[in-house]
């Protein structure tokens, strides 16, 4: 199944992103369908607050962009339960099951080309367009599945950066973190980012500094390992299951978009 990106929709002569009524519309069905994503996670949601920074001091004036790290095919159900307030998100263009792809229909979705420079340029004026309109957004500035404890975060394409100043966004850190022994994912919001002023590249070192450093806060929530006690082939079967949990995913494509910096 081939979903309509942003080129699509040009080509078709269609709006890069949705009109008032239709936004509304979304926004009024949200709730239910958080309920029904809510049926597809099998973790226990556990918050995790830093000392200062959090979810209350997420100014309400401004559109907010939340940036996520991700790690297998649990993170949006979940990441939208955490956010709790209605948000877009960003989709990189894959195949789905239809169910899924209803679901981000009806949700707000913009989906991107990452392999099309010219479908990535309309996506963000999509996003951009979006966003000025006071709506929030959800995206994963690592754009593939990071599948490495050994590092944090992956390289970041600067493109969130560039949104959110040219639509007045915050942009709000959030990272996830499974415990798949206990079945608990942890999250935690970081502080929000106001990326007006800063150049392109300081602002995408900040957000994955940021990013970085929430995910070893959760680590630190896991315990602490010794390595021996590790048993490797373990980890790598872990690694194959989440891929295989959804078959429909091409996970060398997935590899061949990670970002090089």
């Amino acid at each position: 199944m081939v979903q309509r990106t942003s080129l699509y929709k040009r080509n078709k002569g269609k709006r890069l992103y949705d009109n008032n009524l239709t936004s509304f519309i979304k926004r009024s069905i949200h709730p239910f369908l958080l309920n029904l994503a809510s049926t597809k996670v099998i973790f226990k949601m556990e918050e995790c607050f830093l000392k200062s920074g959090n979810r209350s001091k997420i100014p309400k004036t401004r559109g907010i962009i939340f940036a996520c790290n991700h790690t297998n095919s649990h993170d949006i159900p979940i990441a939208l339960k955490a956010i709790k307030k209605h948000t877009y998100l960003l989709i990189g263009k894959q195949p789905l099951y239809k169910i899924d792809e209803l679901f981000f229909n009806l949700n707000g979705a913009i989906y991107v080309d990452r392999k099309d420079s010219n479908d990535m340029r309309l996506s963000k004026k999509a996003m951009i367009g979006n966003v000025k309109s006071g709506r929030n957004l959800l995206m994963w500035p690592e754009g593939t599945w990071n599948m490495t404890d050994a590092q944090l975060m992956l390289m970041m394409k600067w493109g969130i950066i560039e949104v959110a100043q040219r639509s007045g966004a915050i942009i709000v850190p959030m990272a996830l973190d499974y415990d798949y022994d206990k079945k608990i994912c942890r999250y935690m919001f970081g502080k929000p980012m106001d990326v007006r002023g800063m150049t392109l590249k300081d602002g995408i070192d900040c957000l994955r500094d940021s990013m970085a450093t929430l995910r070893w806060y959760l680590f630190e929530k896991r315990g602490i390992y010794r390595r021996k006690k590790l048993n490797i082939d373990d980890e790598r079967r872990l690694l194959v299951s989440l891929v295989e949990e959804y078959p429909k995913l091409d996970f060398e494509y997935e590899k061949s978009v990670v970002f090089k910096g």
